[in-house]
């Protein structure tokens, strides 16, 4: 992950969730510039500037992550030098997606990323960033789900032009 520089950089307070990620005990260090840091990013994920207004002539990207049954979009448009961040969405897979492979729960991930940021992008192209092959893997024919209509409407969803 790329942190860059400016006021509202988590950068001091990532080593401290880093620690406990995955040691619930581990000490937490905290000092003045942290506590700073950290009310200055929660000021502005609160605040409506942070988020910016859509430029329908500009193609929308929608940066899509599942894990652990959770999904994570960040919409944005390209800006010369920078990203203008229009959206964030995170909710939870269905109950039925949890018990799909990996590959299937993001494609998952990714058909209701679009869907929840479809009435801002209102149809226009939208290019979905992710970490999988999901293009591949959606044209293989090794790709099957048990239920067909689920099937479809992912695939459906997934290769949309818009």
């Amino acid at each position: 992950s790329q942190t860059r520089s400016n006021p509202d950089s988590p950068a001091p307070i990532q080593g401290q969730t880093r620690a406990g990620a995955r040691n619930l005990r581990a000490p937490l260090e905290w000092d003045s510039g942290k506590d700073t840091a950290f009310h200055q990013l929660k000021q502005a994920l609160h605040s409506a500037a942070a988020l910016q207004a859509p430029d329908y002539t500009a193609p929308f990207h929608l940066d899509v992550t599942q894990r652990n049954g959770n999904v994570a979009a960040t919409l944005w448009q390209a800006k010369p030098g920078t990203r203008r961040i229009l959206l964030y969405h995170s909710s939870a897979l269905p109950t039925p997606g949890l018990g799909l492979p990996h590959c299937a729960r993001h494609l998952m991930a990714i058909a209701i990323a679009l869907r929840k940021t479809q009435f801002l992008t209102m149809n226009n192209p939208t290019v979905v960033h992710t970490t999988h092959g999901v293009k591949a893997a959606v044209e293989s024919s090794l790709f099957t789900l048990s239920a067909a209509i689920t099937q479809i409407r992912l695939t459906e969803a997934l290769t949309d032009p818009r």
